[in-house]
């Protein structure tokens, strides 16, 4: 008969830790190498500015969202910004705006009203500022940012 070998736990037998021990070899993707090959991750642009004079578009695609929405909708400018307030998602108005094949779904403009009225507990909002205002301060903004950039505080 052959010798009997003593059985020890895989811990006992390995002293390396447990990251040594199951070390896979990692080779890096085509996304990788491009990310490396294209500059620091930092700094990135984040928000304001991209460069001196250079302003990200983000709102304005935003605006955009909402006008496409006002007009595919046929929502006047008091129900779009009473939406936005409400902090709803234009590209999901398609789902709520299903009233003729759902009847118990209110029509896009009433649900709009009546969930402005749960939420604020007034029919309407003070004044009713339209999209295109709305986007003029926000490029008068964007270029008051852009001749006046904030200090960075984090160096």
């Amino acid at each position: 008969m052959p010798p009997t070998r003593q059985r020890t736990s895989r811990r006992a037998r390995d002293p390396s830790p447990a990251w040594q021990r199951r070390r896979v070899p990692w080779y890096p993707d085509a996304y990788t190498v491009w990310r490396a090959a294209s500059g620091p991750l930092w700094p990135y642009p984040s928000g304001r500015l991209v460069a001196k004079g250079d302003v990200v578009k983000k709102s304005r695609a935003r605006l955009d969202a909402w006008a496409e929405a006002q007009k595919r909708f046929r929502l006047s400018d008091l129900h779009i910004q009473m939406a936005r307030e409400l902090g709803l998602n234009p590209k999901k108005f398609g789902g709520l705006a299903n009233h003729r094949q759902e009847p118990w779904k209110l029509p896009l403009p009433e649900f709009i009203m009546e969930c402005y009225r749960k939420r604020f507990h007034r029919e309407r909002p003070t004044k009713v500022v339209p999209l295109t205002e709305v986007a003029k301060r926000q490029q008068q903004s964007a270029r008051d940012t852009a001749k006046h950039p904030r200090e960075r505080t984090d160096t």
